[in-house]
């Protein structure tokens, strides 16, 4: 699905479909208590202490996810930028934007957001929107 994994200079790399990459320094491969093997690589604890951490399948898959929605987000508001729309925020998937009232702005909005990318063919991107004063979750 367009991923490469390499490891370039202690770094285990993780390019992802859209061209940008994820970086776990000085990763290597140990082994858990039990015997069996955990990816290991340096980051800052909670406490901000730069350490050891451990992770597994899951994490980094739920890391590849959550940066390619990030990199289709950051697609979106470049695109309503260009088009005119005045972005106020921007939390996780969700774009807030300021529109007049009379304008069909929304659907617009929600056209821009579906539009395909080159690099993630056949990935459905579909999006909701909804009208409001304020922010709020839908």
């Amino acid at each position: 699905h367009g991923l490469i994994f390499d490891m370039k200079k202690g770094f285990l790399m993780i390019e992802l479909p859209s061209g940008r990459a994820l970086a776990y320094p000085k990763a290597a491969v140990g082994e858990k208590s039990w015997g069996s093997q955990v990816v290991e690589f340096m980051g800052l604890e909670l406490n901000r202490k730069w350490s050891k951490l451990k992770t597994y399948g899951g994490k980094l898959v739920e890391n590849i996810v959550q940066a390619t929605a990030r990199d289709l987000l950051a697609i979106s508001i470049a695109r309503f930028e260009a088009s005119g729309f005045k972005i106020v925020g921007h939390v996780h998937d969700e774009v807030m934007v300021e529109r007049p009232r009379v304008s069909n702005g929304l659907k617009e909005i929600e056209t821009i957001m579906n539009k395909p990318l080159d690099w993630a063919k056949g990935l459905n991107l579909n999006s909701d929107g909804f009208n409001s004063p304020f922010y709020m979750k839908d």
